[in-house]
């Protein structure tokens, strides 16, 4: 090959690792960064304002209820946000649980924040994805591979070692 076919070649490559970088790896950043951002806040409300614990309850609350009229004017189709009805019955009632679990879970948080440090909340957070991924093993009768177990050890142990610092 001609060496002007080299240089063609070699920025093809690296157009297609910035292109990867751009598709995959700014997202996963983004969503590494803004959940250390929210766990931080997190402990600042907590620890400097006990008495509003409960306003994260109130932002989730009206984000949902701000996203119904872009959603229900189709804005948010693109995103694969389908336009929901204001008020069904079955709906709520069938989506209740979930909205109980997750306040039950936003104010266990903010008590794990009260009394531990970030890195310990975030070793036992760590604790959750663990447990799944060994259940549903067990319950898919698929043995964990070497890699995946090295894997969670590596994870729970540089959490722990964080936790220590």
């Amino acid at each position: 090959p001609s060496p002007k076919r080299k240089v063609y070649a070699t920025k093809d490559v690296e157009n297609a690792w910035l292109d990867g970088f751009w598709r995959r790896g700014v997202p996963c950043l983004s969503y590494a960064s803004s959940s250390v951002f929210m766990t931080l806040a997190q402990k600042y409300v907590v620890v400097q304002a006990p008495e509003v614990k409960s306003i994260f309850l109130f932002f989730q609350n009206a984000a949902a209820l701000l996203m119904f009229i872009p959603s229900s004017l189709g804005w948010l189709s693109r995103f694969h946000i389908q336009p929901y009805q204001f008020w069904n019955s079955t709906l709520a009632l069938e989506v209740l649980p979930l909205g109980v679990t997750y306040s039950i879970m936003l104010w266990t948080s903010n008590v794990a924040l009260s009394l531990l440090t970030v890195p310990m909340v975030s070793v036992l957070k760590n604790l959750g994805p663990i447990a799944i991924t060994l259940v549903e093993s067990y319950t898919d009768n698929a043995p964990l591979s070497s890699e995946v177990l090295a894997s969670m050890l590596m994870l729970m142990l540089g959490r722990y070692l964080s936790a220590q610092m």
